[in-house]
């Protein structure tokens, strides 16, 4: 989600001229600011400035100011930036150049191995043989049906979940050692060709043949290379995944398919198989495959999880991956189905309802969303790293909020980054990698609460916010397999910041950085889902790329921006949440804009606005901004539909946008004087149709405020 801004442009027909201003700003999951104005900080506070600020891309990371994140060693407390007031206007105190560093963490106890309980239920019995000739190829001795669908790899004819004890004690003998682990009856045997086979079965009673063989470890004689022995097993048209512990060190490789697990020996960078488990098809290795994706194959993904959640209709976590691959894809009805239906399935499970309440929010129900999301913060259950990325996210929403000030926002940021960094050393992969995830987001949204506020500094402070969260993005990416598409989003939340900021920066640099990005990213995907992920961040930061330019006055740079977001958006055909729809409006609106001011083609501006039009219309009822927002846009583009001599949507546009405007003056977010512009449109556009008496009722009311404008004056 991005963050929520609100946009005010000013036509006065009579004029020919456009006053345009626009305050805007964004958070990291696609969220929309209040719409109180934004009040003006004191200028002699500020340093203006030309200097242009682009994030570094993956090659341009020096490697003395990259982040180091020691797993183990204890850090000094972060440093915090600091809210002081100062002659009435808060002031955000600059974050030091190792803005926050991380807070000492305990050095982790060794890990203590549990070993499973085991008991020698028959001493070893004299080793029994299969045949006394070794196989030429030991590995050919394993092999799978016909059946192309998930079927479980066998070892001669005996395959888990469906072969019993008595079928193997009929091939094999008796076992040559037989144990009781953790309540079920292991079956050891040698057999030539290979060190040992361990079968597990499903209970304990040594005389009961029909047990199931639940699972099967072979162990090769001599570890051999993960792809050959993928090509022995016919296994080389599947994609396998790395079975990682819980520590993240990488254990071997999983074929979902067939139910193999391939364990290495030694370093895993070797890839030398010693083991190979074979198990019925289950949902825990789909399910695995989903969530160690690092090849962004997202609909690869949603079959390996629609599989997964048949396999076992109760799992959760499954459901839970599904609706947050949903949402990344853009289909983001399907994402609330299917995250409320994780909630539903764990209700306690605090981050299943974080993201049915973000996705609440992306729908326009700002309220509930926030309601929840502070409930799953204050749960004293829920575990340190989801209440970071709870804390998070209720900024985010804060930030979304009417009844919310920046400053509220910022406060849910810095807690979210204090709660995190005790999070960054931990040993346990998933928590680490998590952890860092929300400390870029956190980092961006400060820098974005910093761009909207009133405060001071602005333009020296929210630089170092947004450097920070590259160092720290780049540190994820780098060291723990983070999404590479996070640049994107570095990108797309610096030109938001820099679209509300003054001074004279140049978009040029980070639009051109992002294109060419993006391009990469989506000329190396296969997937069409995550080509569309892409495609998503690059149209709202082209859209940002071409409001600085505009409000510039460089509007070849803006137009050629705004065309490229539209072209983009022409390919976007995805379940489009509120926010998105917002977005697309505003780039309508702005090649409109462009073409009615800069290049006084109101043919061309018409085609533009009716596309905008039909997006405005569809917020209405949305929470994501107030429809009285789009009251000023709608009499601008009332102007064009007149020049054009389509009169009557004129006529219409201009005064629906005049009641929207008079919502937002009694709301307090827009001045009265400003109902002057539609009030002249208004007066001029029925005069020239002939009906005075309509033309001399708005023509008094713009006369009405402009006397109490001056008496206020006075």
């Amino acid at each position: 989600m991005s963050v929520r801004r609100k946009t005010k442009l000013r036509l006065t027909f009579c004029a020919a001229s456009l006053l345009m201003t626009t305050d805007a700003a964004f958070g990291q999951f696609r969220e929309v600011f209040p719409d109180t104005p934004r009040q003006e900080v004191d200028a002699g506070s500020l340093v203006p400035t030309t200097e242009r600020f682009v994030p570094p891309v993956r090659e341009t990371v020096r490697s003395d100011s990259k982040l180091e994140l020691q797993r183990q060693t204890p850090a000094t407390a972060p440093t915090q930036p600091k809210i002081v007031k100062r002659s009435g206007v808060p002031e955000l105190a600059i974050p030091g150049d190792a803005v926050p560093t991380p807070q000492a963490v305990p050095t982790p106890a060794a890990v203590v191995e549990t070993k499973p309980n085991v008991q020698v239920v028959q001493e070893p019995a004299p080793v029994t043989t299969l045949a006394s000739v070794r196989p030429a190829e030991p590995l050919s001795l394993f092999g799978a049906s016909e059946d192309a669908s998930a079927t479980p790899l066998a070892f001669q004819s005996i395959s888990p979940g469906s072969s019993t004890a008595a079928e193997v004690k009929a091939l094999w003998g008796s076992p040559g050692k037989l144990l009781e682990v953790d309540g079920a009856e292991k079956l050891v045997y040698k057999l030539p060709g290979f060190r040992q086979i361990d079968l597990l079965t499903s209970g304990t009673s040594i005389e009961d043949d029909s047990l199931k063989i639940d699972s099967m470890v072979v162990h090769i004689e001599e570890p051999q290379d993960a792809t050959s022995v993928i090509e022995k097993l016919g296994l080389a048209e599947f994609s396998p995944v790395e079975i990682p512990d819980e520590f993240g060190q990488v254990l071997g490789l999983a074929v979902p398919e067939r139910g193999v697990m391939l364990i290495y020996s030694g370093e895993p960078s070797e890839q030398k198989v010693a083991s190979i488990g074979l198990e019925p098809i289950n949902a825990e290795l789909f399910r695995l495959r989903a969530e160690h994706d690092r090849n962004h194959l997202i609909t690869q993904s949603l079959s390996d999880l629609d599989m997964a959640i048949q396999l076992d209709p109760n799992d959760a976590h499954a459901v839970w991956m599904k609706s947050e691959l949903l949402a990344d894809a853009g289909r983001v009805t399907e994402a609330m189905e299917f995250a409320n239906k994780a909630v539903s399935m764990s209700p306690s499970t605090g981050l299943y309802r974080l993201t049915a309440a973000r996705l609440t929010a992306e729908a326009g129900d700002i309220t509930n969303a926030i309601h929840e999301t502070r409930t799953v913060v204050d749960d004293t259950t829920t575990p340190a790293v989801v209440k970071a990325r709870g804390q998070c996210q209720l900024g985010n929403l804060l930030a979304m909020s009417d009844t919310a000030a920046p400053a509220d926002a910022l406060k849910q940021h810095m807690a979210s980054v204090e709660t995190a960094m005790a999070e960054i050393n931990n040993r346990k992969f998933a928590i680490r990698r998590m952890a860092k995830d929300i400390l870029v987001d956190a980092h961006l949204s400060i820098a974005q609460d910093i761009a909207v506020g009133e405060f001071q500094k602005q333009q020296e402070v929210v630089p170092k916010w947004l450097i920070r969260a590259t160092e720290l993005a780049e540190d994820l990416i780098e060291e723990d397999r983070g999404d590479e598409t996070l640049r994107m989003q570095i990108f797309r939340a610096t030109l938001a910041c820099y679209s509300v900021l003054d001074g004279n920066f140049d978009a040029t640099v980070a639009a051109e950085e992002s294109l060419n990005e993006g391009r990469r990213l989506i000329g190396e995907a296969s997937d069409e889902l995550y080509r569309t992920r892409v495609r998503r961040e690059l149209i709202e930061t082209l859209y940002y790329a071409a409001k600085i330019e505009n409000a510039r006055g460089r509007t070849d740079n803006a137009l050629k921006y705004a065309q490229n977001g539209a072209a983009l958006l022409a390919q976007h055909e995805v379940d489009a949440s509120q926010f998105d729809r917002y977005v697309e409006g505003q780039l309508y609106f702005l090649m409109g804009s462009i073409h009615a001011l800069a290049k006084s083609d109101h043919s061309g501006a018409v085609d533009w606005f009716r596309k905008a039009k039909t997006s405005f219309e569809a917020q209405e009822g949305s929470s994501v901004v107030p429809y009285s927002s789009f009251g000023e846009p709608m009499v601008s583009m009332g102007i064009s539909f007149w020049d054009v001599g389509e009169k009557q949507t004129a006529i219409e546009l201009t005064q629906k946008g005049t009641e929207l405007m008079q919502e937002a003056v009694q709301e307090g977010a827009l001045d009265l004087v400003a109902l002057t512009i539609p009030y002249g449109n208004l007066a001029t556009m029925h005069r020239d149709l002939g009906d005075n008496q309509q033309a001399k009722h708005f023509t008094e009311m713009m006369a009405k405020i402009e006397t109490e404008s001056k008496n206020v004056r006075r």
